[in-house]
């Protein structure tokens, strides 16, 4: 079998008659060259087979600087699969891409107790900082804690949990008050709420959210009006069906920021104005994972996701070089309210 030649930048650089130095700009796209020297660089680089010889550049990238360029997006509980996160997996992505640094996908199932628990990857240092977020709970927070590495929270938690770490949060406060805005404008006053999970942080916090917008508009909650269920993915069918079998609706309008499950209970809604005749109800939602527009008249916000996790990568690169940020609760800008009213 005949051995493969290993072909070097130099090899390269003859062949495409530039420097070795303008070779290693074009395949770290730099900017200072042009784009005929990286096309005619990267034509030699097909024809010859060339490939970079990543574990030597670490190795003399990480004894040079002490840096690996490697971070993690560390998920606890929640499957990438779950479509909830794709935004802002995206969104870290991107951020990553324009350092020219390395994204590495960790899951962690929420039952660590021990850093040892933890995979290779984070537990023998071999990132130099991570995205974290999904379910946390203490266990994993302090053993986290105790692989000393920079990491960034993307989410809104609580702050006995965070223990001081760093946290990416998004400004739902504005986001509510402006669904509530829109609610009012349109005569919807009768606004009814609803979480699969109601023991969540986070759905606990919208809920406060939103009681304290209606209050900004003279409007009281009323908790007859909250519906719930058992838990991630019961979804809403089962609750809200006896509901809407009604013919009167005790409530006009329903806040329900988890996508999936408003698509679930606008289906029921437009069900239930064909049956009798009424108009349906607006239902407001976050459009985090959007795939297609509801069959109902619909408020919702524009969930930056993939600004957060943008955001998330620049203070975690900060962080890894030593820049602590002015606060520990970083807020993303305020998000924006849109009205969509399809046809029924």
């Amino acid at each position: 079998m005949k051995t493969k030649r290993h072909i070097t930048m130099l090899d390269i650089a003859k062949a495409a008659g530039v420097s070795k130095s303008a070779v290693s700009k074009a395949l770290n796209d730099k900017s200072d060259i042009s784009r005929e020297i990286k096309d005619r660089v990267f034509k030699i680089c097909e024809e010859m087979g060339y490939q970079i010889n990543f574990r030597i550049q670490d190795m003399v990238k990480e004894r040079i600087t002490g840096k690996t360029d490697n971070i993690a997006f560390v998920s606890v509980g929640i499957d990438f699969s779950d479509p909830a996160y794709s935004k802002m997996v995206d969104g870290i992505a991107v951020g990553v891409e324009e350092r020219n640094l390395r994204l590495l996908l960790e899951r962690l199932s929420g039952n660590e107790k021990s850093m040892y628990d933890f995979p290779a990857i984070l537990r023998d240092g071999r990132v130099d900082g991570f995205l974290l977020s999904g379910i946390l709970n203490q266990n994993v927070m302090i053993a986290l804690r105790k692989l000393d590495i920079p990491f960034v929270v993307i989410g809104t938690y609580p702050e006995n949990l965070m223990g001081g770490a760093v946290q990416i949060i998004v400004d739902s406060e504005t986001g509510i008050s402006g669904i509530v805005g829109e609610l009012v404008e349109r005569g919807q006053k009768r606004i009814a709420f609803f979480s699969e999970t109601p023991s969540n942080f986070i759905q606990k916090h919208w809920l406060n959210q939103l009681k304290n917008a209606m209050t900004q508009h003279n409007i009281e909650f009323d908790d007859e009006l909250y519906y719930k269920n058992k838990g991630p993915f019961t979804g809403a069918f089962e609750i809200m069906l006896p509901v809407f079998k009604q013919r009167e609706l005790p409530f006009d309008s329903l806040v329900c920021l988890d996508y999936r499950t408003a698509q679930e209970i606008s289906h029921l809604a437009y069900g239930h104005s064909r049956e009798f005749a009424t108009a349906p109800i607006t239902i407001a939602t976050s459009d985090a994972y959007k795939l297609h527009n509801p069959i109902i008249p619909t408020v919702y916000y524009v969930n930056q996701l993939a600004e957060i996790a943008q955001l998330g990568v620049a203070t975690l690169v900060d962080l890894i070089h030593g820049k602590q940020p002015e606060s520990k609760i970083v807020s993303t800008p305020s998000l924006n309210t849109k009205v969509i009213s399809p046809s029924i």
